[in-house]
């Protein structure tokens, strides 16, 4: 289901180049944004959903490769414990 109510044309990602993002997410009000830290007037992605209330980080597309590093995540609060889909296959 897409949670963003607007789509855009896309976002130049470059080649061979790192970006620097930031993803910010209010559980109350539901509000989601991502934002390029070189450009942080205009979100690149907004969207709103208040049923996704917890959850896990995690990075994926559907057409693009890439690489992630670097990776720091702020939560006033967490579960602490190794989430059970991570355990081997029986």
């Amino acid at each position: 289901k897409a949670v963003s109510p607007t789509f855009t044309s896309g976002y130049d990602w470059g080649r061979d180049v790192w970006k620097k993002l930031r993803v910010v997410r209010d559980v109350v009000s539901g509000a989601m944004s991502v934002i390029d830290l070189e450009a942080p007037a205009t979100p690149i992605l907004t969207a709103s959903d208040r049923t996704l209330t917890d959850g896990y980080v995690g990075f994926g597309s559907f057409d693009n490769s890439g690489q992630v590093r670097n990776v720091e995540v702020w939560a006033a609060a967490s579960t602490p414990g190794a989430p059970d889909f991570f355990a081997p296959a029986p």
